[in-house]
């Protein structure tokens, strides 16, 4: 037997279900190329689209939030604002904790090209959901007190 009989059916099922994709790859091969080189970065920027789009729209909040020392200097209207721009609430403070669970890492990696990262080593204490439009600050303990 030969390839062709042997796989056959299974490769006409694949170009019935994937005849788009494989076209495209077939008249891009250097995009199709370029992302195999690069599937983790975007397997991470999927992963963390929803943390990315909320850097992406707040820009300036997240530079201003990264300019501070340390969590206890963010100052509580600045911090709820960032709790806010991120989706509010519980939602809010999943997206700023995914954040601050990243950032370090991402700053190492990207140093100096993506300072809203290091936003997120300061929100990394932001571990609770904040209910409301209540004002949250990080405590000196790294814990959040609202």
């Amino acid at each position: 037997m030969t390839p062709l009989v042997n796989y056959g059916p299974t490769v006409s099922t694949y170009v019935a279900k994937y005849g788009s994709q494989i076209a495209f790859v077939q008249a891009h091969p250097t995009v199709a190329l370029t992302a195999k080189k690069h599937q983790t970065q975007l397997a991470s920027a999927a992963k963390f689209a929803p943390e990315l789009a909320a850097i992406k729209a707040h820009p300036a909040l997240f530079t201003k939030l990264a300019s501070y020392p340390s969590p206890a200097a963010i100052p509580p209207k600045l911090l709820a604002q960032a709790v806010a721009a991120a989706g509010g609430g519980a939602t809010g403070t999943k997206i700023l904790t995914t954040i601050g669970a990243n950032g370090p890492r991402d700053q190492r990696r990207h140093r100096g090209s993506a300072p809203a990262c290091a936003a997120g080593t300061l929100l990394g204490a932001a571990r609770r959901p904040v209910q409301g439009p209540a004002a949250v600050r990080p405590a000196a303990s790294g814990r959040v007190v609202s």
